[in-house]
C-alpha cells in the first residue's frame, strides 16, 4: 500500500471515530432547516434563522440518506468532508507530487484538529473551516506550484468562493481577498479584457441565480431582514466597532483589522517559549507569519493580499486564547494549520544569498517543523483519549434519542397537533415525528425583544396556529440572559391563552423527564386543557389527587 493510501485511510478512520463524539444544539437549527426544506419550506419565508443558507440545504441532502437518524448524518458529514479533501488532493498532485505530499499530512491531522476545535460537528463555521482550508490550498497550489492557469480553474475557484460566502457571511471579507487572488492568477497570464469580464460574470452568477429564487419566491424580505438587518442591529458585537445610524463596511473592516492584530502580535511573539506541549496558537500565527513573509518574497502585491486575508481571519472571535472548541476562530485556524504544511514545502523556493538572513529563515524552518510535529502528536493523543472515554463508556458519544422528543410524541400522538418547545431546544424539536411546530421561528432569542419586527412576528405564529402544549424552560438562559427576562413577553401572551401544569389543581407529578421540569415547564392549550391533561396521566407523568 502507498504512503498516499495509508494517509487517506487513517483520515477516514479518524472522521469516522470523531464523528461519534459529542452534540451541540446549534447544529440541529441547520437539521431543522434542511428538513423545512425537504417538506416544502421555503428559507427565511418559511424558516427562520440568521445565517446563510448552504448549511440548510446541504443538510436537507444529507438528511435523505439518513432516514431520521442523526448519528448517521454526522457520518455522512464526516464522509462528506473527507471526500472534498480528497478531490482537492487530486488537484495539488497534478500540480506537484512533492506538494501533494505535504497536504497528506494536513489531511491526516485535518480530522483531528477538527474535533478539538469542534469544526467536526454541523455548524456553518466548520463548512467555513473547510472552504477557506480547500480555497487556501488551491489558491497556493496554483500560484506557486502550477505553470499555467485556465479559465476553468478560475470558475471552479470562484464557485467555492461563493459556497463559503452561502455558508457563512461572517467571511465576507476574506472571501473578498479571495476573489481578488482570482483577479491576480488571471493578471499573471496577461489575460486579455473579455477573459476579465467572462471572470467577473461566472463570479456573479451564483449571487444573481440566487437573488432571482429570492424574487420568485417572494422570500427576498425575509432573507435581507435575516442577514442583515438582525445581525448588523442585533446581533453583532464587534469590540472597538461603534455602531451608527448606518452600518459602515469600511469603518468595520478597518475595525477587524485592528481589532485582529491586537491579539495576533502578542500571539505570534510567544513562539518565543517554543512550547511543544500547547503549541496550537503560536504555531498558527508563526505559521501564518512565515506564509505573508514567503508571499511578500515571491511578489509584494501577493504579501499584501494574504496580509489582509489573514486579517480578516477571525472577524467576530478571540484568538488569544485557541482553547478547545474555539470553532468561531475557524478562519484563523484553518489558514494557520495550512500554512504550517505548506511553508515547509515552499522553503525550497526560496534562494537567499544573504547569509545571516538565511541562518535566520533555517532557525524559524527548524522551530515550524518541531511545532507542527509535536502539534500533531498532541492531536493525536486527544483524539485517542476522547475516543477511549467513549469506548470505556466514561464519555456518552451521540445518539438519536431525545426525552423531550418522547413526552410529545407519547402526548400528541394520533393527533394532527403541533408543539413548540424552547427558548432553545432545536436538539429535542429535530427528534419530534409526530407533531409539528407552528411556524418559522424555532427558537426564542434574546434579540427578539429588542425589535417589535421579530417579538410580534414571533407572537404571530402561536395566535395564527396554537399549538396543543408548549414547552417553556423557565430556568434556561442564552448568552447569560435567564429565559425568564428575554421571553417575559411571550409569557405574558401565554397568560390567557395556557394553562401551566402546576396551576392546574389536585396535579401531582408522577414522573418528569431529565431535559425539563414537568411541573413549571409545561403549558396545555385552555380550551382543550382536560383532553391534553388526560394524555399526561395516560402516560403516567402526572395525576390528580381525588
Amino acid at each position: 500500500m502507498r504512503p498516499e493510501h495509508i494517509a487517506y485511510a487513517l483520515s477516514f478512520i479518524a472522521f469516522m471515530v470523531n464523528a461519534l463524539y459529542v452534540s451541540y444544539p446549534d447544529e440541529f437549527v441547520n437539521l431543522l432547516g434542511g428538513q423545512s426544506i425537504l417538506h416544502g419550506g421555503i428559507p427565511y419565508k418559511d424558516f427562520f434563522d440568521h445565517h446563510m443558507p448552504f448549511a440548510w440545504y446541504s443538510s436537507a441532502v444529507l438528511l435523505l440518506f439518513s432516514f431520521g437518524s442523526y448519528v448517521l448524518f454526522r457520518l455522512w458529514w464526516a464522509g462528506a468532508a473527507w471526500a472534498t479533501l480528497w478531490l482537492v488532493g487530486r488537484f495539488i498532485k497534478n500540480r506537484s507530487k512533492e506538494l501533494h505530499g505535504y497536504y497528506l499530512w494536513f489531511v491526516v491531522v485535518y480530522p483531528l484538529v477538527a474535533m478539538y476545535y469542534w469544526l467536526h460537528l454541523f455548524l456553518a463555521d466548520s463548512l467555513g473551516f473547510l472552504f477557506i482550508s480547500v480555497l487556501l490550498w488551491l489558491f497556493l497550489a496554483q500560484t506557486f506550484a502550477a505553470q499555467r492557469t485556465s479559465m476553468k480553474t478560475l470558475y471552479v475557484f470562484s464557485f467555492l468562493i461563493f459556497l463559503l460566502l452561502f455558508s457563512s457571511m461572517t467571511y465576507i471579507l476574506l472571501a473578498g481577498m479571495f476573489y481578488v487572488w482570482l483577479l491576480y492568477l488571471l493578471y499573471r497570464e496577461q489575460a486579455k479584457p473579455m477573459h476579465y469580464l467572462r471572470l467577473c460574470a461566472v463570479c456573479a452568477a451564483p449571487y444573481v441565480i440566487y437573488a432571482l429564487y429570492l424574487l420568485v419566491s417572494n422570500s427576498w424580505h425575509e432573507f435581507y431582514i435575516a442577514n442583515v438587518v438582525y445581525n448588523t442591529k442585533l446581533y453583532i458585537s464587534i469590540p472597538n466597532y461603534t455602531k451608527g445610524n448606518f452600518f459602515n463596511p469600511v469603518k468595520f473592516a478597518l475595525t477587524v483589522i485592528y481589532n485582529f492584530h491586537q491579539e495576533y502580535l502578542p500571539l505570534l511573539s510567544m513562539i518565543k517559549h517554543i512550547d511543544l506541549y500547547t503549541p496550537m496558537g503560536p504555531l498558527f500565527a508563526f505559521a501564518s507569519f512565515l506564509l505573508v513573509a514567503f508571499a511578500f518574497y515571491k511578489n509584494p502585491l501577493l504579501g499584501i493580499l494574504l496580509f489582509l486575508l489573514l486579517s480578516f481571519s477571525a472577524p467576530r472571535s478571540t484568538i488569544s486564547d485557541l482553547g478547545e472548541t474555539k470553532y468561531q476562530a475557524g478562519g484563523f485556524i484553518a489558514i494557520g494549520l495550512v500554512s504550517a504544511f505548506f511553508v515547509l514545502w515552499a522553503r525550497k523556493q526560496l534562494e537567499i544569498r544573504d547569509e545571516l538572513v538565511a541562518i535566520l529563515t533555517k532557525v524559524f524552518l527548524v522551530v515550524l517543523l518541531l511545532e507542527t510535529i509535536f502539534f500533531s502528536l498532541v492531536m493525536a493523543k486527544y483524539t485517542y483519549e476522547r475516543w477511549y472515554l467513549r469506548y470505556t463508556q466514561a464519555m456518552p458519544g451521540i445518539n438519536d434519542k431525545s426525552p423531550t422528543a418522547d413526552v410529545i410524541d407519547g402526548v400528541l400522538r394520533d393527533r394532527n397537533a403541533s408543539y413548540w418547545v424552547g427558548p432553545y431546544e432545536p436538539h429535542h424539536q429535530f427528534f419530534v415525528t409526530e407533531a409539528r411546530l407552528p411556524g418559522r421561528y424555532v427558537s426564542l432569542l434574546p434579540q427578539f425583544r429588542e425589535d417589535t419586527y421579530f417579538s410580534n412576528g414571533f407572537i404571530e405564529q402561536f395566535e395564527t396556529a396554537k399549538p396543543e402544549v408548549i414547552i417553556f424552560k423557565h430556568l434556561a438562559s442564552i448568552f447569560n440572559t435567564p429565559s425568564e427576562v428575554f421571553g417575559a413577553f411571550f409569557l405574558e401572551w401565554m397568560d390567557g391563552n395556557y394553562v401551566r401544569m402546576r396551576d392546574i389543581p389536585g396535579i401531582k407529578l408522577e414522573r418528569s423527564p431529565e431535559s425539563f421540569e414537568m411541573m413549571n415547564d409545561v403549558y396545555l392549550r385552555e380550551d382543550i386543557q382536560d383532553e391534553l391533561l388526560q394524555r399526561f396521566i395516560q402516560e403516567g407523568y402526572v395525576s390528580i389527587s381525588q
